[in-house]
């Protein structure tokens, strides 16, 4: 408690040096928050995540302490049921992340797209060759003795 104190002060005697109140040296560091979201927008994005994993935490805590107070439900239920409220969380956690990030890596997405493309293009005897013969194997088209007549 005695740091605290000290670190308020500290700000205060600062601010009384340099001539202005405490409220406007707040007003400069949001100011300073925001150019900083504004000149980098992943930095954005990334405390929008760490926001959506700790309301993820926090709501599952919530629900599961719900789920262990019921007195109405067995054990095996109570099992499952905490199963998919975590399991459901988890997907839900997923795709928000998934389209939170979606449109800063966007590029990166369709430059990896005309990547497998490339090699799809390059190489596709190779995987014509290989489908046709897992094909014969697979559906056992020929067997050991058969005549196979070439023109």
């Amino acid at each position: 408690m005695p740091k605290l104190a000290l670190n308020q002060n500290a700000k205060f005697m600062i601010a009384q040096v340099q001539g202005k109140d405490l409220a406007h040296v707040r007003e400069i560091s949001v100011e300073n928050i925001e150019s900083l979201l504004n000149k980098f927008p992943y930095l954005n994005a990334f405390f929008l995540t760490f926001i959506l994993i700790f309301l993820y935490a926090v709501i599952k805590r919530i629900l599961v302490r719900q789920i262990d107070k019921n007195s109405n439900l067995d054990a095996p239920e109570k099992l499952t049921a905490i199963r998919k409220i975590r399991d459901y969380g988890k997907i839900i956690l997923i795709m928000c992340i998934f389209f939170l990030w979606f449109t800063q890596l966007q590029t990166i997405f369709i430059s990896l797209l005309a990547v497998a493309a490339a090699i799809v293009i390059a190489l596709k005897e190779i995987i014509m060759c290989l489908t046709g013969g897992l094909l014969i194997r697979i559906n056992k088209y020929f067997k050991l003795g058969d005549r196979i007549e070439v023109n």
